[in-house]
């Protein structure tokens, strides 16, 4: 499997936000996305398991969809189902959107909220990479404490942005 992390997208991407600005960075990032989607760079290992869980009727849940990683993948193995997609942040949002509008997806219904226990609004902080973007995959519920020995292997990042 090829790498999302090349040096390439490492020396282009900060290069791109700087020049784009956070609007023109998301095409960016859009079509990045469904360039890893359609070569499938952005394969886990238990992506294997889904066409031995799921019919194709079946209703599925992706509670954090993030860029519509998973989402893609659950609408193509259940085209007569129901894929019930999650996620709070609003850039990671905007482009799950733009990817399930790209591929027509009508089984997908896509929701700008997250999943919990409870009815409640709550905030979310993202981590921010050193050239000013989010780290969406490191989103967690703002109050966290992440003072914790070894963190730096997990979360490097000094500054957050609040949703």
């Amino acid at each position: 499997m090829a790498s999302v992390n090349s040096p390439i997208r490492k020396f282009v991407k900060p290069l791109l936000y700087k020049l784009l600005g956070e609007r023109g960075y998301f095409w960016f990032q859009y079509y990045g996305k469904l360039r890893d989607i359609e070569k499938r760079l952005v394969e886990e290992p238990e992506m294997e398991l889904l066409p031995q869980l799921l019919t194709a009727d079946s209703v599925s849940l992706d509670i954090g969809a993030n860029y519509a990683y998973y989402t893609v993948r659950l609408a193509q193995l259940c085209p007569q189902g129901r894929v019930h997609a999650f996620e709070p942040i609003p850039g990671t949002y905007e482009i799950c959107k733009k990817l399930v509008e790209h591929y027509g997806f009508r089984n997908v219904e896509l929701f700008q909220k997250g999943v919990g226990a409870k009815n409640e609004k709550i905030e979310f902080e993202v981590p921010l990479q050193d050239m000013g973007t989010i780290s969406a995959g490191q989103a967690h519920i703002k109050g966290r404490n992440n003072d914790m020995e070894g963190k730096e292997k997990y979360h490097a990042f000094a500054k957050h942005r609040t949703f």
